[in-house]
């Protein structure tokens, strides 16, 4: 199994585990890809379902209970992502794992008020260590617009390749190909993904892993 480039995380594996592949020497070596893709409900009278793919930089997704206990985040919490380059956007928690990323990249401090009138760029749901090691820091809190929302995201089985299911307010249903398309796969990001994905969306270059997570 190829890993994605930097490490991270498969949004579709296929291979779930790869056994008995001989080398050379004539021994055998078992290799092991762990998958975990959060789709399910991220409170406490939902059980969680979590199908996504984990390597050694994404252990720390050890069941979607953490992000919901995740320390420090709460719904309406406004967080600063920076960009590496000087500047930096803002973006909302939004309930389970979401966000609202805000289409405002600046290189000073908005005030809370100005951050949530901005546009949103896109909707993500991202491991809960980028908040909770300060990665991302809050700067405040606002309540939540009714048009902050995530949109469906789509489920394709890994195995089946024309089975599909639809992902909407905690609730999984059976979808087709047709009413998937032009919805995003369901994942969990990691925090660095997500802000490449800001600056080749303000470069206005495709991101590789939201290319990695199409509809195949």
């Amino acid at each position: 199994m190829n890993q994605p480039p930097g490490g991270g995380w498969l949004s579709d594996p296929i291979d779930w585990c790869r056994e008995g592949e001989s080398n050379p020497q004539g021994t055998t070596s078992m290799r092991f890809s762990f998958a975990f893709f959060v789709v399910g409900e991220l409170i406490a009278d939902i059980t969680p379902i979590v199908v996504a793919f984990m390597d050694e930089n994404a252990r720390e997704l050890k069941a979607s209970r953490e992000i919901k206990e995740a320390k420090g985040r709460k719904v309406g919490d406004i967080v600063k992502i920076p960009l590496g380059d000087g500047t930096h956007t803002y973006a909302h928690a939004l309930q389970e794992a979401s966000f609202a990323v805000y289409n405002c990249r600046v290189a000073d401090e908005l005030a809370v008020e100005r951050v949530v009138n901005r546009p949103v760029l896109f909707f993500v749901a991202v491991m809960h260590h980028a908040v909770r090691k300060g990665r991302w820091p809050i700067i405040g809190h606002s309540p939540l617009d009714d048009h902050l929302r995530r949109p469906p995201t789509f489920i394709q089985d890994p195995l089946n390749k024309n089975s599909f299911s639809i992902y909407e307010n905690g609730q999984i249903k059976p979808s087709t190909r047709e009413q998937c398309v032009g919805l995003e796969r369901m994942a969990v990001w990691e925090p660095e993904h997500v802000e490449e994905r800001i600056r080749d969306q303000y470069a206005g270059r495709n991101n590789k892993w939201v290319e990695l997570l199409k509809m195949r």
